[in-house]
């Protein structure tokens, strides 16, 4: 009897400590899951950009610049290619109409001002999950992702990488892009991206 309540009181503090771990990685899943899910109903619905955005709920992921210099650059190509890669790859037409769509797919919280350098070495010397080098997936038939996101950068500001879309049905003009770029440099109020891949 006094071995079934010693199990029963280990299983019951395993769960205090390991439960709030397993609910917390579950909810990133589902959310991971309802963003997509969202992704990919808007797309198959192709309405108009202003519709199109409302359909979108995508949470935008909070990032710190906490670690190594590595580990600064290695969260940053993270956060490009699952942005890119939810996206797929700009690949698909979005909405009908003329329109520009921006999400802020992840937001690193200024900490420090630590000087990190080397991040275009950084993207070619890192496979992509979908093969290749993450600097290769990240360019657009339009340009390299070097004019997207800078070599050097420092930790002082927030930043984010946000993935636009744009389409001009008249002229034929349609692309996408992301970028990683400081919050003073208006990411939040401009949907411009470079290089946006023209299709």
């Amino acid at each position: 009897m006094i071995v079934e309540i010693a199990l029963m009181l280990s299983i019951i503090v395993v769960f205090a400590f390991v439960g709030p771990i397993l609910v917390e990685k579950g909810k990133a899943y589902f959310d991971g899951q309802d963003c997509q899910t969202s992704i990919d109903r808007a797309i198959q619905l192709h309405q108009a950009a202003t519709v199109f955005s409302s359909k979108i709920t995508c949470p935008t992921q909070e990032y710190s610049f906490a670690g190594t210099d590595d580990q600064i650059k290695a969260s940053v190509a993270d956060a490009l290619e699952k942005c890119w890669s939810r996206w797929h790859e700009g690949t698909t037409s979005a909405f009908s109409g003329d329109g520009v769509f921006c999400d802020v797919c992840a937001r690193f919280a200024a900490s420090g001002n630590k000087k990190i350098t080397g991040m275009h070495q950084y993207l070619r010397d890192t496979p992509a999950k979908k093969g290749g080098s993450l600097y290769d997936y990240l360019s657009t038939p339009a340009g390299e992702i070097k004019t997207a996101v800078p070599d050097t950068f420092t930790t002082d500001k927030q930043q984010a990488v946000v993935f636009t879309y744009l389409q001009y049905v008249d002229s034929g003009v349609s692309g996408a892009g992301v970028r990683f770029s400081r919050h003073d440099e208006g990411w939040s109020t401009s949907c411009t991206a470079y290089p946006i891949s023209q299709q």
